[in-house]
């Protein structure tokens, strides 16, 4: 199996994280919306969010503060319960910390 790239793309990873926070609920909604008790996340954070749903997991997402409880989830659209079963997609996120880009990929393997 080959693995192709568009010309330009770049690449980044991160390189540190801050503590897992507990997402005890995420909504079913367009964006979704989850609910963790003092999350002290701000608009514009970048999150890995570890979650039950297959489809929403080891993603990293961009968040809106909603309250001190409570953030939408940008570009997560969790309206289909046959992906998104109502009340499985607890779990946690983790805000990203910082990135490293890598500057040149020779191949991948």
């Amino acid at each position: 199996m080959a693995y192709y790239f568009p010309e330009g793309s770049k690449f980044y990873f991160s390189k540190t994280f801050a503590a897992a926070k507990t997402a005890t609920g995420i909504s079913n909604a367009n964006p979704a919306v989850a609910t963790s008790t003092g999350h002290g996340y701000v608009d514009g954070d970048e999150i890995l969010l570890i979650s039950g749903w297959e489809d929403a997991t080891d993603t990293v997402y961009r968040v809106d503060q909603l309250t001190a409880d409570t953030f939408e989830i940008e570009g997560l659209n969790t309206t289909n319960p046959n992906f998104y079963p109502a009340g499985s997609g607890v779990g946690t996120a983790q805000k990203v910390g910082t990135w490293v880009e890598i500057p040149q990929v020779l191949g991948i393997s």
